[in-house]
């Protein structure tokens, strides 16, 4: 899993641009400055929802990233409490493993540079020293059990994928050779009994080269012929590597209009057609040889406007796509963050927009249509819908029961929640059982 920098600008032509993050039925409310003091961001946690790793400032403004265990007393605690930190140094990125088993940091100080791999007990470590002045990105754990892991060297302006191989019990960490040189954002994928890796490469045009890897007997992680072509816009939206192959965003000419809108409005036709659809996601297929349905009529008519964020389960069975957009009820235009969940298989699709009863706490539940709830005349009780919803990721997906993470600043610090819930109708967009759980919350 990889961490993640925020959604792309855009103006809605029909109603301007929006800067709001709090909205309730009588009104919206002034957006709330983030409390960089308590700024919790780049979740990573297990298929089961049960731990998670972040990245946080809450402590003296100071990088360090904060473990959660649903099973531990107390459940959150700061991996640098238990494992020995310079007070100089940062831990800038961390990447975990789907299983939860293995966590890996990157420290960054004036004394030291180096990445540290732990079990998430703690009671295994192993670290690679690195030069000073090199920096580091992209750190990525394999999928499903797997013991590899990457990460991305920048050293004299050049980039560089390194990947290494691990020994779960003994965990030193071997390098694969050769180094990969001018190559970065590694992301790997298991495909059946294979393991891929998925790499980038910036042309002097700006255009970026994505291209795999698969791993083979001889321990080799041999090129494939297949290739991808992305503008700078595109390669710089998080991408989702899984057994369907690499979902990535995709921008479109101005001319692509939304189809889905003229649903909730009563509004003349060339009102809805004042939004275009900015980016929308897309499958290079790579190893895989079955195409993901991006172009199913349900998940049109709920696509997001813009692509901030895209995850899929380790099988590719489900995608979770996040991203800004844009709600034409009758009685109000409704911007806001959401989160769409895509049954690959069926093509459906579900908004996810977190709600509650306004001013309250904790979040209790979620609705696929905010229209539903401004159009009733009378209004029912004050609503309000989390419009800064961002970096939502798809956990897993048992019989109807889904699991989810996302971010939100909702009241204007950056806080991580996850929700599980029923699917009880794809088709009628209703869900069930929803639970919300405040993994990082913030309240003051």
């Amino acid at each position: 899993m990889r961490s993640w920098i925020g959604p792309l600008a855009f103006w809605l032509i029909s109603c301007g641009s929006s800067t709001t993050d709090e909205t309730t039925t009588g009104n919206s409310t002034a957006a709330v400055a983030e409390n960089t003091a308590y700024l919790d961001f780049a979740p990573q946690s297990s298929t089961d929802g049960q731990k998670l790793a972040f990245l946080s400032l809450r402590d003296a403004g100071a990088y360090r990233v904060y473990l959660y265990n649903e099973s531990a007393d107390p459940k959150l605690a700061p991996l640098a409490k238990t494992i020995a930190i310079e007070p100089a140094t940062d831990e800038l990125i961390t990447s975990l493993s789907d299983d939860g088993n293995w966590i890996l940091t990157w420290r960054y100080g004036t004394e030291k540079n180096y990445l540290l791999l732990n079990s998430f007990d703690l009671t295994q470590q192993t670290t690679l020293d690195l030069e000073t002045g090199v920096r580091v990105r992209d750190l990525s754990l394999a999928p499903s059990g797997q013991p590899y892991f990457a990460y991305t060297e920048r050293k004299a302006g050049v980039d560089s994928v390194h990947i290494y191989s691990f020994t779960p019990g003994s965990p030193v960490a071997t390098a694969a050779a050769p180094v990969i040189s001018g190559e970065y954002g590694a992301q790997f994928a298991v495909s059946g009994s294979d393991v891929y890796v998925f790499t980038r490469k910036t042309a002097t045009d700006g255009q970026v080269t994505v291209q795999y890897r698969k791993r083979s007997a001889s321990g080799s992680w041999d090129l494939q012929p297949e290739s991808l072509t992305l503008s700078a816009v595109d390669a710089a939206v998080p991408s989702a590597a899984s057994a369907f192959g690499l979902i990535h965003a995709k921008t479109l000419a101005t001319s692509r209009l939304k189809a889905k809108l003229g649903t909730y409005t009563t509004e003349a036709e060339n009102y809805q057609k004042n939004v275009g659809v900015v980016q929308e996601a897309q499958q290079f297929q790579g190893f895989s040889a079955t195409a993901v349905n991006f172009s199913a009529g349900d998940w049109l008519k709920y696509q997001p406007l813009t692509v901030g964020n895209i995850s899929a389960t380790a099988d590719g069975a489900y995608v979770l796509v996040t991203g800004y957009d844009a709600w034409f009820c009758k009685t109000k235009v409704q911007p806001q963050n959401q989160m769409v969940l895509l049954n690959v298989s069926t093509g459906e699709a579900l908004p996810l927009i977190p709600t509650r009863e306004s001013g309250t706490e904790p979040w209790t539940g979620l609705v696929a249509d905010p229209c539903s709830h401004f159009d009733q005349d009378p209004a029912p009780k004050a609503q309000d819908f989390d419009v800064s919803a961002v970096n939502g990721q798809i956990l897993s997906v048992t019989g109807n029961r889904v699991t989810v993470i996302f971010e939100s600043k909702y009241t204007g610090d950056r806080e991580i929640r996850r929700v599980s819930f029923d699917v009880s109708d794809w088709a009628a967009k209703t869900y069930a059982n929803v639970v919300f759980t405040e993994i990082s919350a913030n309240h003051r």
